[in-house]
């Protein structure tokens, strides 16, 4: 028996509370995922399922996607001992989530400011050396160049912009004080010099 079904009023059947569970379980890929709650979102039309249900079970596809992004995907050239940064992978999960849902741009920048909080020491400074100065500058390309522009202080990518400012305070210890002052001066981050 197919999952699928067309009932009499001639409308799609789709047994959500049963894909659901099956896309986890089959850890089926990120482009699948925001793929498929596409289709979902498109047939609303064709499908007999309530449009709260539906946006529920999108939602839940959605976020369940962004859970499953790689936060600092890497490649390893063959033939080489380093990793290097995949950051057409990295900007992909941004460009799928600002697709979806803008809301989860700012949940996958919050995924990565807690991994970056809860780093080694070690993995911090990779991220810091290897990772975060291409991939700070792919994000800032990208988030101005969509429409409408997301501009320095935009609520969705605070999380991971802020992140990134403590990762690299760290590690200027020395010069910490003037960087927190120019920060403050520029109108940036004022609640910092009282960390």
């Amino acid at each position: 028996m197919s999952i699928w079904s067309i009932n009499q009023t001639n409308r799609l059947f789709i047994p959500v509370d049963r894909i659901i569970p099956q896309l986890k379980g089959a850890k089926a890929g990120r482009r699948f995922l925001f793929g498929f709650a596409e289709g979902l979102r498109t047939s609303t039309d064709l499908t007999s399922i309530s449009p709260a249900v539906l946006n529920s079970s999108i939602t839940e596809i959605l976020a369940f996607a962004i859970q499953q992004a790689r936060l600092f995907p890497v490649i390893k050239p063959e033939g080489q001992n380093n990793s290097k940064a995949d950051l057409d992978d990295w900007i992909l999960t941004f460009q799928l989530a600002q697709k979806a849902d803008r809301q989860l741009v700012n949940t996958f920048c919050q995924r990565m400011k807690e991994a970056l909080e809860n780093s080694s020491v070690e993995k911090q400074n990779w991220l810091a050396r290897v990772f975060l100065p291409d991939a700070t500058n792919r994000l800032d390309s990208w988030a101005r160049l969509n429409a409408p522009p997301m501009l320095p202080g935009d609520p969705l990518l605070l999380p991971f912009w802020n992140a990134i400012v403590q990762v690299y305070m760290k590690r200027i210890s020395d010069y910490q004080e003037p960087l927190i002052l120019a920060l403050h001066w520029n109108g940036d981050f004022d609640g910092m010099k009282n960390e």
